[in-house]
Parts: structure tokens; sequence; C-alpha cells
């Protein structure tokens, strides 16, 4: 009886589901090896559900679901913790805390709700801003025009990152350009000289007038000490 979640004569449904008359019927049958567990649709029910509740309030995302007159009908864990953090304390023995209380006295943006109550359709929203926050908003559509869902991821500080990112970059390239255009002025003065010098040079020593070279003819002379300065 424990394995199909029968603790008290009260969990005993005996609705039948599992083909056999009553609860006790189907766990004689497991004991017999005639059934399983999974045959009782009320434990499968609540073993889903518990599932389904863990990974609802694990998720790092605020999830909240409305219906028609925008009343809260359920939040998880992060929504409390970002938008009603005074219930925040409270909510693991009264995960129902925010129930019934209409949405615009926790969010700002009910306008996005009522126009997907309005239209039926999915409704996304890229660095909504909200308070001081930046945040992801997909609303969707659980019946339509009667009850819709939300989930709101929180990216201020990831948008924050990605901006002072973007400025050290800007300040990297600025300071590149800065040293590649340095760089592009010394050469080009050092292009202007090497010219002068080499002409300086060329007018100097005449290849016409066969002088031999012996380091103190005046031709000679001025060859060197161009060579000297080209080479300084």
């Amino acid at each position: 009886m424990r394995r199909i979640g029968k603790k008290s004569v009260e969990d005993e449904l005996n609705c039948g589901g599992c083909g056999y008359n009553t609860c006790r019927e189907l766990a004689v049958a497991l004991c017999e090896g005639n059934a399983e567990a999974q045959m009782c649709i009320s434990y499968m029910r609540r073993i889903a559900t518990r599932k389904a509740g863990a990974v609802f309030n694990c998720m790092p995302s605020g999830i909240v679901m409305v219906d028609n007159n925008l009343n809260i009908l359920e939040t998880n864990k992060s929504f409390v913790r970002m938008f009603a953090p005074d219930l925040l304390d409270g909510f693991d023995s009264d995960p129902s805390c925010l129930k019934g209380a209409l949405l615009d006295r926790v969010l700002p943006c009910c306008s996005l709700f009522e126009s997907a109550l309005e239209t039926g359709r999915e409704l996304h929203k890229d660095h909504y801003p909200m308070g001081r926050g930046l945040y992801d908003i997909s609303i969707f559509s659980i019946e339509a025009h009667q009850l819709v869902g939300a989930v709101i991821a929180d990216v201020t500080e990831s948008e924050m990152r990605r901006d002072q990112i973007a400025k050290k970059a800007h300040s990297v390239i600025a300071k590149n350009m800065t040293i590649v255009q340095d760089i592009a002025c010394r050469l080009g003065e050092h292009m202007v000289e090497t010219e002068m010098l080499l002409t300086s040079i060329a007018e100097g020593y005449d290849p016409e007038r066969e002088t031999e070279f012996d380091g103190e003819g005046d031709d000679s002379r001025g060859f060197l000490n161009g060579l000297d300065k080209l080479y300084e």
C-alpha cells in the first residue's frame, strides 16, 4: 500500500482506474507480482505533480500564471525573490503566498499580459525595463483568453557586463589606433629623412669625376659623411 502512496484509509480512493475494484486488491496483486505501481492513476498523478513542482521551483527564471482578471494563480520561488522579496522567507511554508493577488501590485507590466489575453498569442520582450532592472519576458497562452503564464529572466547583470566589455573593447581599439598612427607617422618621417640624405649623397658625389678613392678627396669625404649620416 505504501508503494502506491496509500499511507492511511483516507488515501484509499478505490477509483477502479487500475483495473482492480479496490486499492487493497491492487496492493495484493503487487505483492504477487501481477501488477505494477504505475497502474495507480492517483499515485502517478501525485508523483508527476511533485516532479513538476520541484522543477517549477528550482528554475532560475521567475514564473507566474494569471487568469483573465489578472489575478495571480501560481508563482515559483524565483518570481517571489525577484518581485516580492518580503514574502520570500515564508514561501517554503506557504508557496501560495501570492495566490489571488492582483498582478499590478507586483509587476508594472500588466499591459503585456492584457495583450496576450486579448490576442491569445505568445508575446516576447527583450530587455524590458522594470524598476532598476532589465528583463526578458515570454508570455504564453495556457487557455486562450482565460489563462496565461509568463517566464521572466533577469538580464540586468549580464547586460551590464556586456556593456563593460564593449567599453573596454572600444578603449583597446582606440589605443591600438593611436599606436598604429604614431608608428605610421614615424615611418613617414624616417623615409623623408632617408630620401633627403640619399639626395644629398647623390649631389655630393659626382661619378663623372675619376678621382682615385683614397679617403682624402673632397668627393670621397662627402660620400663617407653622407653614409655616416644615413647609418646614424
